[in-house]
């Protein structure tokens, strides 16, 4: 059972009731699956992608997360930004230079 920290004081959930953030997420995903509907299962699969993405992002809380993934969308889009620039740079290069020889 993981624990977390308090104020320095090592605490443990009541009645295996989820510590982290994450835990909360799979909590919730096996709450909607054991409903047993495909409607549930739907939800289900959808938190535990959520969950798989806070593990990766390592955030602690909502807010932690948002903030993370935003700075990932940002260095996506900055990437595809950069590239594109390059790929249309070399393009216009290319072409221009097949009208001056």
């Amino acid at each position: 059972m993981k624990t977390t920290l308090a104020n320095g004081v090592e605490s443990r959930p009541v009645n295996g009731q989820p510590a982290t953030f994450v835990e909360f997420i799979d909590h919730e995903a096996m709450s909607y699956r054991s409903q047993g509907t495909p409607e549930a299962a739907f939800i289900a699969e959808a938190l535990e992608r959520l969950a798989q993405l806070v593990r990766w992002t390592g955030a602690t809380n909502p807010t932690d997360h948002a903030d993370r993934m935003e700075v990932w969308d940002a260095e996506i889009a900055e990437r595809h930004h950069t590239d594109g620039y390059a790929e249309g740079f070399e393009a216009g290069f290319l072409a221009a230079r097949r009208h001056i020889v």
